[in-house]
């Protein structure tokens, strides 16, 4: 019987990304979703091995999950669940934010979750993001390295972050063009494991091709392998 993965989608969250979710993980998991008219509970998480924090708007995140749906979280990983948080996720899952300085987005801020000791710092490319247009999305290069997996691919990115600060997590892909920012993270945290992506993995680059496609399925797949589905 398959795990469910258990995904947000309450209020901030993007629902550009859901459907490419569902696409790219039902192969893997049972989909499941909670909110606040659908809450976390231990009855819930008896069947599932992982939650996932989509991309969307980090402060909705915070406004609906923090204190308890946020210490639900942490128990859960701890205790030997995974998290996956992708881009705002990712940024959700750090110890504070740094997204958009100088700018009328402006976000530096503490978070609950702190999965990693690292401040998500973004928009890496541009500071002409918006939350209301998929207009400020680019392709960009990754270079992706586990223990099963090398490869270099682009993938989709819109605002994301990378991971400045603490090293207390093992980089899984670096931005190519800035080869000291990490895009995606792995750390163990208690008994759980943690994935944090400043990209967009689920998601089709634009004007994707076959063969990109299948490199991008390749890394989805080895990071489910990574946290042992």
């Amino acid at each position: 019987m398959r795990k469910e993965l258990l995904i947000y989608n309450g209020p901030g969250v993007s629902r550009d990304f859901l459907p490419h979710l569902e696409n790219e993980l039902s192969q893997f998991f049972k989909i499941g979703y909670f909110n606040k008219e659908k809450p976390l509970n231990k009855r819930m998480l008896n069947s599932t091995n992982t939650i996932l924090i989509p991309g969307g708007r980090d402060v909705y995140y915070h406004q609906e999950l923090k204190d308890k749906g946020n210490l639900i979280i942490k128990e859960f990983v701890k205790n030997g669940g995974n998290y996956i948080g992708i881009c705002a996720g990712a940024y959700y899952g750090s110890s504070s934010i740094e997204f958009a300085c100088g700018t009328s987005l402006e976000i530096v801020d503490e978070r609950q979750l702190k999965l990693t000791a690292a401040t998500a710092t973004g928009p890496i490319f541009g500071f002409d993001f918006s939350y209301d247009s998929d207009k400020t999305a680019r392709n960009v290069e990754i270079i992706y390295k586990s223990k099963t997996l090398c490869l270099a691919l682009d993938i989709y990115y819109n605002g994301g972050c990378t991971f400045k600060g603490s090293k207390d997590y093992t980089t899984l892909a670096f931005y190519r063009s800035k080869k000291e920012m990490p895009a995606i993270i792995y750390k163990k945290y208690g008994e759980g494991q943690v994935v944090l992506s400043g990209v967009h993995l689920e998601r089709p680059i634009i004007k994707e091709t076959p063969h990109q496609k299948i490199k991008r399925q390749k890394l989805i797949a080895d990071v489910v392998k990574l946290l042992g589905h």
